[in-house]
C-alpha cells in the first residue's frame, strides 16, 4: 500500500469499535523514513477515544505504568500488573493475560508499540503472543511499525514508497512551484520514493546551488559527484550500525556490499565459508532490522553507504580470502580486485577468465565491463585492443558506453578499424558531425573507409548521401562488406526506390558467404519491397524465414524488429488477431533483452492495431506510453510513427477535442517526418497532416499538404499515389467542393484495391458512401471490417451509415459539437466548458464558472429563470445583499462583454441561459450517447445531487445497453460512475465487463486491485481476483 493510502486505511480500521467488535493487531511496516511514526500518530490524533504509545522494547514495569488504570480489572489482574509495576517479578505468561484484561478493560482503545524491529528474541516472542490473542480482545486495536519482517500475529500494512509522480508532487509541494522534470527524475532515482530521503535531497540539492530559483523559476544543474546528505547518511548508519553486535549479520553484509548490487544472498554467503544455519541466523537478523528485504537491500542507499564506511582493512581481508580461494568463479572475484595489491599478471587472469565466462553466457555488458578493465590495467597498444574488444561487446547492450570504450581504442591505437567503429558509434549516438569529420580527416579510397562511411551516413539519416557514396565506391562494391550492401538495400526500401532494393537484396543473398543475421536482412528488405507492392503472401515468407535465423542466433532484438514488421504485413492482409500475436510475441522478446526503445516502438504499433480493433481508449494508453519513451530517444522516425497513429486514432475515434489534438499530433509527426527525411514516415505525416487540417476547414493548409504529398509520389510507390489521392479528395470536401471530392476518393478507392490493399480501399469507401448517401456501400464496409474483428475501422462506417427511414439524412461528419446547430455549447459532462461556434472559450473566475454551472442545472431540472437572491446567495455567500447583487450584475456584464449578450439573459426576477445555447448532459438524455462524456458531471462539487442522481441513472442504462455493441465506452462509462460512487458494485462489474472485451488486460487487474483497496479501507472485502468477483456477481 502507498504511504499515500496508509491513513485512510487506518481510519477506517480504526473507526469507534463496540464492545462485541473483536480486536485486531496491525502493524505498518516499511523502510527508515518512509512515514511509518507519522502516519500512526496522525492517525492516533484523530481518534475519539484513548491510545497509549510505547516503546517496543519497554520493561515490564514501564509497561505496567504506561497504561491508564482501569475501572473494573479482575483482581488477579490487578495484582499481577501491580507487582510488575514495582519491578517484581511476574511470570510472562501472567503478564500477558493480565494486559490483555487490563486492554479489554479500557476498551475501546489503541496500544500503539514503535519499532519492532528493535526488540529482543524475548520481546518477539512476548509481543507476537499477545497479537495472535488479539481477536479475542473486543474494541482493542494493537498498531504497531516496524522496519523489517512483521512479527507473527499482526497483521501488516505494507508502507510502499512514493511512485516517481507522487514524489513529484512532494517535491514540488515543498518548493511551492513546478521543478524541472529533470530534477525531480533525478531525486526519484536516489531517493526511491523514500519520502523523507527525498525531502532531504532536496534541501541537500538547494544548499549545493543544483537545485535554486531565479526569482521566476527553479533551474537544474546535475550534481557532478555523488551527494548524500548527511540525514539521509546518518539515518541509514543507525541501522546500519544496529547488527555491529553480530559478527555473522556483519560478515554477510559486508559480503552485499562488496559484491554488485544484484548480487544474491546465496552468491554472498558462498564467499563467507558460514554454515547455512548460521546464513539463516544472520539473515533472520538482517530483515528483522529493516536492512535487508527478501534478501535485497530494503533501499539501494544502505548498500553505498555501508560499501563507503567499509574499514580499508576489513575490505582488504575479506577480498584476500576470496580471492585465494579457487572454488569462487572469476566473475565474483573480479569484484575484489580493487581491494587489494596484485600483480598484473594475475589481474589479467581474473579479468579475461571474468570477460571469457559473461561472453559464453550471453552477458555482452558484463564481459565489456571486464574487457574495459583489463584496458586499464594494461593500457598501450595492448590496453588499446582490449578497450576495442570492450566497444564491441558492449555495442549491442550500450552504444554511449561502447562509443567511450571506441574512443579510448582510437586514442591509442589509432588504426581505421578502431575509427570505423567509432565512427560508427559516435553517430548512433547522434554525433554524427563529429563521426563524418573524423572519417574526412582519414579519407582513403578503399572498401572498408566506404564501408564505416556508408555506415555513418545511414544512421544519420542521411540516405542520399548514402547512395551517393555506393555510386562513387562502384569499383570497390565486391569488396565491400555485405552488411554495407544490406545497409543500401534498406536506404533504397526506405527511399522508395523499390527496383533498387530488391535488386540488391537478391544480389546480396547471392553472395557466398551469406548466411545469418546479414541474410536475415536482406530478406527483411525484400519483404518490405513485397509489402509495398501488396505482394503480402510473399512478404510474409520473407519476414518469416528472417525471423527463423534471428532465433537461431539469439539474436532476440532483431527478431522483435521483424515480427513488428510481420504484424504490419498481416494486418494489411485484414489479419488482426495474427498481428497482435505476433506484436505480442515481439514485446516478450523485448522484455527478456531490456530494449526499452524497442520496445517503445513495437508498443505503438500494438497500440495502433487495438485501434483499428476499436478500443480506443486502450489504444490511446499504449500510444501514449510509447511516445512518453520514444520522446527521450533519438529515435526521431519511430517517434513520428508514434505520432502519425496518434493522429489516426483521434481522427477515426473523435473523442471531444479529437479533432484538436489530432491537429497537434499531426503537427509533431510532419516536423520529426522532415528531419529524418525517410519516405515512409514522411509520407505517412503529410497525409495524417492534410487529413487533420481538412477536419478543421484549414483549406490553404490541407491543399499545400496534399501538393508535397504529390511532389513524392511522382515515381514513388503506389501506396503514395493513393494516400496522395485520398488527401486531395479530404481537402476538397473541406473546401466546399463536394462533388469533386467524391470523385477523388472513388479515385483513390479503386487506386487502392489494384494496389491490393483492400483494408484501406474499404475505409476510403466509406467516405464515399457518407457524400453520396450510399447506405448499402456503407452496410458493406462495416459488414468487411467486422468480419475480420476491426470494429475501429467499422466505426466510421457505423457512424455515417444513411438513416434507414428513408430521409437520406447522413450522420455527421465531425464530432459532438457538430451536434450543436446553436451559437453556444455549454458541457457539463465533466470539467465545465464553454464553446461558442465552435471553439472553446476561457472561463476565468471561479463566479464565472458557478453563474454557468448553476443556471444550466437549472435548465437541466426545468426551470425557466434562477432567482437574483439566489444566485447571490450561491455565489457571494456571507456578502450584504445589496453588494452581492451588484457584484452578480457586474459579473454578467462581464460576460455578455466577452462572450455576447445571448448567452445569459435576464428574466422578471433573475437570469437564465439564452435560447442560442445547447447542453450536453441534455442532449445525452436525449440521446444517450456516451461519447458525450468527458468526466464526472461537473467535476467539482458545483454538481446538484439530485440532477448527478438522474444523470448517473441514465448513464448506467446508457452503458449496459451498448455493452455488447461497444465495450470500450461502456468500460469508459463505468469508470466514470466509479469516479462518482467508488463503492458502486454494479459499475465496478460494468467496467470489468469492457475491459473485458476490450482485451484490456493490465487496466483490468489495476482497476479492480485498486476496487479491492478502497472496499478494504472500510473494512469490506471483495474476492481476490476479478474472475472470482465476476463469478459471484453473476450468482
Amino acid at each position: 500500500m502507498k504511504a499515500t493510502q496508509a491513513p485512510l486505511m487506518l481510519e477506517g480500521r480504526l473507526r469507534l469499535p463496540s464492545r462485541r467488535r473483536e480486536g485486531q493487531a496491525l502493524v505498518l511496516q516499511g523502510e527508515a523514513g518512509i512515514g511509518k511514526t507519522h502516519t500512526s500518530r496522525n492517525a492516533l490524533l484523530a481518534l475519539s477515544y484513548r491510545s497509549v504509545t510505547i516503546h517496543a522494547n519497554i520493561s515490564a514495569r514501564a509497561l505496567a505504568r504506561a497504561l491508564p488504570s482501569a475501572s473494573k480489572l479482575a483482581a488477579w489482574a490487578e495484582t499481577a500488573l501491580g507487582k510488575a509495576a514495582r519491578g517484581e517479578y511476574v511470570a510472562v505468561q501472567a503478564l500477558q493475560d493480565a494486559l490483555a484484561e487490563q486492554l479489554v478493560a479500557l476498551s475501546p482503545f489503541v496500544l500503539h508499540i514503535e519499532d519492532l524491529h528493535e526488540t529482543t528474541e524475548a520481546k518477539c516472542a512476548f509481543w507476537s503472543a499477545l497479537a495472535r490473542t488479539a481477536p479475542r480482545l473486543t474494541g482493542v486495536t494493537l498498531l504497531g511499525t516496524t522496519r523489517g519482517a512483521p512479527l507473527a500475529g499482526f497483521e501488516v500494512v505494507h508502507l510502499a514508497p512514493l511512485d516517481e509522480h507522487e514524489s513529484g508532487l512532494l517535491l514540488e509541494s515543498e518548493a511551492k512551484a513546478p521543478l524541472p522534470t529533470e530534477a525531480k527524475r533525478w531525486v526519484y532515482d536516489w531517493a526511491r520514493g523514500n519520502p523523507l530521503f527525498t525531502l532531504e535531497y532536496f534541501r541537500a540539492l538547494a544548499r549545493n546551488g543544483n537545485l535554486w530559483s531565479d526569482g521566476r523559476r527553479w533551474r537544474w544543474r546535475e550534481p557532478q559527484t555523488d551527494l548524500r546528505p548527511l540525514t539521509v547518511e546518518t539515518i541509514i548508519e543507525d541501522v546500519l550500525t544496529s547488527v555491529d553486535a553480530d559478527p555473522d549479520a556483519t560478515l554477510l553484509l559486508d559480503a552485499l556490499a562488496l559484491l554488485p548490487a544484484t548480487a544474491t544472498v546465496q552468491r554472498a554467503s558462498a564467499l563467507t565459508n558460514m554454515s547455512a544455519e548460521r546464513v539463516e541466523m544472520a539473515l533472520r537478523i538482517l530483515e528483522r532490522r529493516g536492512i535487508l528485504n527478501s534478501g535485497v537491500f530494503t533501499h539501494p542507499l544502505y548498500r553505498e553507504v555501508h560499501r563507503a564506511h567499509l574499514p580499508p582493512d576489513r575490505a582488504r581481508v575479506f577480498a584476500v580470502q576470496v580471492l585465494k580461494n579457487p572454488a569462487v568463479e572469476a566473475e565474483t572475484a573480479v569484484h575484489f580486485l580493487e581491494f587489494v595489491d596484485i600483480s598484473r599478471e594475475e589481474a589479467l587472469r581474473v579479468l579475461t577468465g571474468a570477460m571469457d565466462a559473461a561472453s559464453a553466457r550471453g552477458n555482452d555488458a558484463g564481459a565489456a565491463a571486464h574487457a574495459w578493465r583489463a584496458s586499464q590495467w594494461l593500457g598501450g597498444v595492448e590496453g588499446a585492443l582490449f578497450a576495442l574488444r570492450a566497444a564491441q561487446l558492449a555495442r549491442r547492450v550500450n552504444v554511449v558506453l561502447a562509443s567511450g570504450y571506441a574512443r579510448a581504442a582510437y586514442a591509442a591505437h589509432p588504426t581505421l578499424e578502431t575509427l570505423s567503429l567509432l565512427t560508427v558509434l559516435l553517430a548512433q549516438v547522434g554525433q554524427g558531425e563529429e563521426a563524418a569529420a573524423l572519417l574526412e580527416a582519414r579519407r582513403e579510397h578503399s572498401p572498408a573507409w566506404y564501408d564505416a562511411w556508408i555506415e555513418v551516413l545511414v544512421q544519420r539519416g542521411d540516405l542520399h548521401g548514402a547512395m551517393s557514396a555506393w555510386h562513387a565506391a562502384a569499383p570497390l562494391q565486391d569488396d565491400m562488406s555485405a552488411l554495407t550492401q544490406g545497409l543500401m538495400a534498406s536506404a533504397y526500401l526506405n527511399l522508395g526506390k523499390l527496383t533498387e532494393a530488391r535488386e540488391l537484396a537478391q544480389a546480396g543473398l547471392a553472395r557466398p558467404g551469406v548466411h545469418g543475421a546479414v541474410r536475415a536482412r536482406f530478406l527483411n528488405v525484400l519483404g518490405g519491397v513485397h509489402y509495398f507492392q501488396g505482394e503480402y503472401d510473399l512478404g510474409e515468407a520473407c519476414q518469416a524465414e528472417a525471423i527463423g535465423l534471428h532465433l537461431q542466433e539469439a539474436r532476440f532484438v532483431e527478431a522483435a524488429g521483424l515480427y513488428g514488421n510481420r504484424a504490419l504485413t498481416r494486418s494489411a492482409q485484414g489479419r488482426l488477431e495474427d498481428a497482435m500475436l505476433d506484436l505480442e510475441e515481439s514485446l516478450r522478446l523485448l522484455t527478456l533483452v531490456g530494449d526499452g526503445r524497442q520496445f517503445a516502438f513495437q508498443q505503438q504499433r500494438l497500440g495502433a492495431l487495438h485501434a483499428r480493433a476499436g478500443a480506443f481508449e486502450r489504444a490511446e494508453e499504449l500510444l501514449l506510453e510509447a511516445r512518453e519513451v520514444l520522446a527521450r530517444s533519438d529515435a526521431l522516425g519511430w517517434l513520428a510513427e508514434c505520432e502519425s497513429e496518434l493522429t489516426k486514432l483521434y481522427l477515426e475515434w473523435g473523442p471531444p477535442g479529437g479533432e484538436a489534438r489530432a491537429a497537434r499530433h499531426a503537427q509533431r509527426a510532419l516536423k520529426l517526418a522532415r528531419q529524418v527525411r525517410v519516405q515512409a514516415y514522411l509520407t505517412d505525416a503529410l497525409f495524417v497532416a492534410a487529413w487533420a487540417a481538412a477536419a478543421r476547414r484549414e483549406v490553404d493548409e490541407a491543399f499545400a499538404l496534399v501538393e508535397e504529398l504529390q511532389a513524392l509520389a511522382t515515381g514513388g510507390p503506389r501506396v503514395v499515389v493513393c494516400y496522395t489521392t485520398w488527401a486531395r479528395g479530404l481537402a476538397l470536401e473541406a473546401a466546399g467542393q463536394p462533388q469533386a471530392a467524391l470523385t477523388a476518393l472513388r479515385e483513390a478507392a479503386q487506386q487502392l484495391h489494384a494496389a491490393n490493399i483492400d483494408v484501406l480501399a474499404w475505409r476510403v469507401q466509406f467516405e464515399v458512401a457518407r457524400l453520396s448517401h450510399d447506405a448499402e456501400l456503407a452496410r458493406r464496409g462495416v459488414q468487411y471490417f467486422e468480419a475480420r474483428g476491426m470494429h475501429g475501422r467499422a466505426a466510421p462506417g457505423h457512424r455515417y451509415l444513411v438513416d434507414l427511414s428513408g430521409n437520406g439524412r447522413p450522420m455527421p461528419h465531425t464530432s459532438q459539437d457538430a451536434g450543436s446547430s446553436g451559437r453556444y455549447r455549454l458541457l457539463m459532462l465533466g470539467t465545465l466548458e464553454l464553446h461558442q461556434h465552435g471553439q472553446s472559450q476561457a472561463l476565468r473566475g471561479r463566479q464565472a464558472r458557478s453563474l454557468l454551472a448553476h443556471l444550466g442545472q437549472a435548465c437541466l431540472a426545468g426551470r425557466s429563470e434562477v432567482p437574483q437572491l439566489e444566485l447571490v446567495d450561491v455565489l457571494y455567500p456571507g456578502q450584504h445583499e445589496s453588494r452581492g447583487v451588484a457584484a452578480l450584475q457586474q459579473l454578467v456584464h462581464r460576460l455578455r462583454d466577452m462572450f455576447g449578450p445571448g448567452l445569459v439573459v435576464s428574466t422578471p426576477v433573475g437570469y437564465a441561459l439564452g435560447a442560442d445555447i445547447s447542453i450536453d448532459a441534455q442532449e445525452f438524455l436525449r440521446t444517450g450517447n456516451l461519447q458525450l462524456w468527458r468526466g464526472p458531471f461537473l467535476d467539482g462539487p458545483e454538481g446538484d445531487v439530485r440532477l448527478q442522481a438522474r444523470l448517473q441513472t441514465a448513464l448506467h442504462e446508457a452503458a449496459w445497453a451498448c455493452l455488447t455493441q461497444d465495450p470500450a465506452s461502456a468500460a469508459r462509462a463505468g469508470e466514470l460512475l466509479l469516479a462518482t460512487d467508488p463503492y458502486d458494485l454494479r459499475a465496478l462489474r460494468l467496467t470489468l465487463m469492457g475491459l473485458r472485451a476490450t482485451r484490456a488486460h493490465r487496466r483490468l487487474t489495476r482497476v479492480y486491485a485498486e476496487a479491492r483497496e478502497r472496499f478494504q479501507e472500510v473494512g469490506e472485502r471483495l474476492p481476490e481476483s476479478w474472475q472470482a468477483f465476476m463469478a459471484q456477481s453473476r450468482d
